[in-house]
């Protein structure tokens, strides 16, 4: 089964946010219910998707990494 486009997680997640149940959201954005579940479980509230994959620097890293390319 194809996973869904950035587009369509975006129109998913806000509505799980709401909270409506997966399967209204589904039957109603025309998507299959795992898939759906599987984008608004990756989001978790936050806004932001989570790729499963962990950082290679954490954010005060990139800090200063920045710092130190920018200057």
């Amino acid at each position: 089964m194809p996973q869904l486009a950035p587009t369509q997680k975006a129109r998913a997640v806000p509505r799980k946010n709401e909270g409506l149940i997966i399967a209204l959201i589904a039957r109603g954005l025309n998507f299959s219910h795992s898939a759906t579940k599987f984008a608004t479980d990756r989001c978790k509230g936050s806004g932001f998707f989570d790729s499963g994959k962990p950082k290679i620097f954490t954010d005060g890293e990139r800090r200063v990494l920045r710092y130190y390319v920018v200057t």
